[in-house]
């Protein structure tokens, strides 16, 4: 027997030497074996977020994030989880993030400083995460941390993790409940906390409690009959979730959030709307190489763990799905598609798991060139034109935030001011707030879609806001920096605001209103923010002096 084992060694060796691409999988494979080459590869990783996060960490956080820090410090303050004090209305989808951030101000913190560190600390969590969960099922050392490191070095991950919002949160408590659903381990302690931590990905995100829903008819199917217990301990924790409805039914006085009217209704335009968004994330070069990997994974691991492959490719599929549905989103760093991103690097990692003990196999080749297109994963990465969508979303926060603070020092404290972006201005400036696309406006959020428009923040109602009376309505595309030409053209040419559809409708309306007067207001930097301001209302003299100045 013995020399019949090492006959066949023997064979094996004389094949592999014979064929260069099973020669260097198979040095691949001796290289990526090692634990200490694992470590090394998942403290780059790590590294490698920490150093990509900091070149994001001195831009503004993103506006909406401001929505809930409003909500929060209203909380705090005693008027309750609101947007304006004294209008119960559920602006935020969040919970977890909003009580957190509570927490974060009533000890005297800046949420804003806060939840970027919160942010990049749930990146790196995700990281360790993903890489712990493919050793788990057996992938290289160094082929779990090549994934690891594929999914440090994408850009919406990094944009995120110091964005001021609860995605990089919602993406780790998602994958660790996905990770604790992937173990064999049927215990009941496993499950109970596969759960809780799919409950609380639910109270960060919603849609994630659908999957809790599909993830216990899986439990249910697969031990109702050996062990009712199992059952009972998945579905304990949603208990919490059904506190949860209850409270928000009792304060709000509506089952859902206030954004989820905001979001539905588009039906089949929303649906065609959806598949430009996820074709639009597709066309990326490095997420098409990323999805390419991930499918190749998933197809050479599947004889081995099915169960891990249509888990994880179905979660995959109905967030996915789930995008199509709303029809996208309004952000173009692709916000809704990193919680997807985590799963889509587990599928890559499948291909460094060893197919067997026949080293000559052709099934190890796939793997020996992942290396190389980690390589090209980093390249397009870098590349300046795929990087522009992250960074020119970022631009115009910092309008917000400026104005935010000139009207905290310069506007009396019962104006009242209409928004399209509703998080920062509100949030610094503390005052009144008419949302003009809905998401803390209950009537807005109702409408009907436009025909022209039928997904995204496309609900508004010009006639409603002006019976309001705002004394300043404020139009997202109005900051100019210093030094910007199309700053000194928007003076005279108010077109050069017009981004889209609702900016068309108002400006058109407003023009024809006697009652608003546009103007700029000049801030010390030289930077420029263009209002509609309530004649009549001559609450700063300097504004006047800045229109002069054009």
């Amino acid at each position: 027997m013995p020399d019949s084992e090492d006959a066949t060694d023997s064979f094996a060796d004389q094949n592999v030497a014979s064929r260069p691409d099973l020669k260097l999988a198979r040095s691949i494979t001796d290289l990526l074996s090692p634990a200490w080459m694992g470590h090394i590869l998942l403290l780059l990783s790590l590294v490698f977020c920490l150093y990509n996060s900091s070149l994001w960490w001195h831009a503004d956080a993103m506006d909406d994030a401001y929505i809930t820090f409003r909500h929060s410090k209203n909380l705090v303050d005693g008027h309750g989880p609101v947007y304006n004090p004294g209008e119960r209305v559920e602006g935020y989808t969040t919970p977890v993030w909003m009580i957190l951030m509570a927490g974060v101000i009533a000890l005297g913190g800046d949420p804003v400083f806060w939840s970027k560190i919160i942010g990049i600390c749930c990146g790196l969590g995700l990281l360790f995460v993903l890489y712990k969960s493919l050793l788990r099922i057996g992938v290289l050392p160094g082929g779990a941390g090549l994934a690891t490191l594929m999914l440090a070095g994408c850009p919406t991950l990094n944009a995120y993790t110091t964005s001021g919002m609860e995605t990089c949160l919602y993406a780790l408590l998602f994958f660790l409940a996905l990770e604790r659903l992937l173990r064999p381990d049927r215990s009941h302690r496993n499950l109970f906390l596969c759960s809780l931590l799919f409950i609380l990905s639910a109270l960060t995100h919603p849609e994630a409690l659908a999957l809790w829903g599909l993830a216990g008819l899986y439990i249910f199917f697969a031990h109702i009959r050996e062990d009712w217990k199992k059952v009972a301990c998945f579905a304990l924790p949603g208990l919490l979730s059904v506190a949860h409805f209850a409270w928000r039914f009792s304060y709000y006085g509506d089952l859902f959030p206030n954004t989820f009217y905001v979001w539905t209704g588009g039906g089949l335009g929303a649906i065609s709307y959806g598949v430009r968004y996820v074709e639009w994330f597709i066309r990326n070069p490095s997420h098409a190489l990323w999805i390419a990997l991930a499918c190749y994974g998933a197809s050479r691991a599947f004889k081995a763990e099915p169960r891990a492959v249509i888990i994880v490719g179905c979660t995959v599929v109905f967030h996915v799905l789930y995008i199509i549905k709303i029809g996208g989103d309004h952000m173009s760093a692709f916000r809704t598609c990193l919680i997807f991103l985590a799963p889509l690097a587990y599928l890559s990692g499948l291909l460094l798991r060893p197919a067997g003990t026949d080293s000559t196999s052709r099934d190890t080749l796939p793997g020996a060139w992942v290396p190389i297109l980690v390589i090209l994963f980093f390249v397009v990465h870098t590349q300046p034109k795929y990087l522009k969508p992250y960074i020119d979303f970022f631009s115009y926060y910092e309008g917000n935030t400026k104005l935010g603070h000139y009207l905290a020092k310069n506007a009396d404290p019962d104006t009242v001011v209409a928004v399209m972006a509703a998080g920062a201005i509100p949030y610094y400036s503390g005052l009144k707030t008419i949302d003009m696309l809905g998401l803390n406006d209950p009537f807005i959020a109702r409408l009907p879609f436009p025909d022209i428009m039928k997904a995204g923040m496309n609900k508004w109602d010009l006639p409603y806001v002006l019976a309001l009376k705002p004394e300043i309505i404020v139009v997202n595309s109005g900051y100019f920096r210093s030094g910007d030409p199309a700053g000194y053209r928007a003076a005279a040419n108010v077109s050069g605001l017009v981004v889209n559809y609702v900016d068309i409708d108002c400006f058109e309306k407003m023009q024809k209103n006697r009652d608003y007067e546009y103007r700029p207001i000049l801030f010390e930097d030289g930077s420029r923010f263009y209002i509609f301001e309530r004649r009549g209302k001559d609450w700063e003299v300097g504004v006047m002096k800045d229109r002069d100045r054009l």
